[in-house]
């Protein structure tokens, strides 16, 4: 019996992706904003990549919260900055104050 296989020039040497940053653009808003839906414009998968890493900080700023709450600590929270808008002489006082548009509220 014969095998097939797909094959193609490059096969096996996949490039590691790198996540982006997605942005909210609040000019294309639509319905309910409490509701956790996105539209996103662009590559597919970068914005998965992006997606994923942000749902894996969420969690975590969730744990340590829970954590910290349990042994009287400060919450924690999830603040996504871009790489663009840190300079070595920001604080990170700043740099939330620079961004407060994507700042997430973690339940």
């Amino acid at each position: 019996m014969q095998k097939l296989e797909l094959t193609w020039i490059g096969k096996g040497q996949e490039p590691a992706v790198e996540p982006r940053i997605l942005l909210h653009d609040p000019s294309r808003d639509y319905g309910d904003p409490a509701a956790d839906n996105m539209l996103i414009h662009g590559d597919n998968l970068l914005a998965l990549k992006a997606l994923e890493k942000k749902e894996a900080a969420e969690e975590y700023c969730r744990a340590a919260t829970e954590f910290n709450s349990e042994n009287d600590g400060k919450p924690w929270r999830y603040l996504l900055i871009s790489h663009d808008d840190i300079r070595p002489n920001s604080s990170f006082a700043h740099l939330a104050k620079q961004a407060p548009y994507i700042q997430q509220k973690l339940d």
